[in-house]
């Protein structure tokens, strides 16, 4: 529930769920690829092996440095 809030309904609420807050057809490739399960441990999440943005697949390393 805690993944559905911060995902499909933070996209709701911002009015932006017709580009993302899901996995769908059409929608932007804006995600995270883990290795462990987060449904599992929440703390899972910061198991982040991939960045997948805007359809391009980028190491994290390389996305802290863009900052």
């Amino acid at each position: 529930e805690v993944l559905k809030i911060a995902t499909h309904n933070g996209a709701v609420a911002l009015g932006i769920d017709a580009d993302t807050g899901m996995v769908e057809v059409g929608k932007r490739a804006d995600i995270l690829v883990l290795t462990e399960d987060p449904l599992k441990d929440i703390r899972n999440t910061r198991s982040i092996k991939w960045t997948i943005k805007s359809g391009v697949i980028m190491e994290p390393s390389l996305l802290l440095q863009e900052n």
